[in-house]
């Protein structure tokens, strides 16, 4: 009787570490999963981004002339 008390309790026991790595499995799995999603939204937001600067950089460049980024003067000064 003492000894299939034994064997039970040892393959209960042994069944339960058998389901703590297969949870840690799947918790590891779920964290990879995470990374690799994070890691690829984030390279094509970065190749999206590279289109856009690629193309601003085709573009000409058109540059405001001088009066127009000078500021305005008020309309209350006389002129000297």
């Amino acid at each position: 009787m003492t000894r299939a008390l034994a064997w039970t309790a040892l393959g209960a026991a042994f069944l339960a570490c058998g389901r703590v790595p297969e949870a840690q499995l799947r918790d590891e799995q779920s964290r990879a999963r995470h990374y690799r999603d994070a890691y690829e939204t984030e390279l094509g937001e970065n190749q999206s981004l590279r289109k856009r600067l690629a193309t601003a950089e085709r573009r000409p460049q058109t540059c405001p002339s001088n009066e127009a980024s000078a500021p305005a003067k008020p309309a209350d000064a006389a002129p000297k």
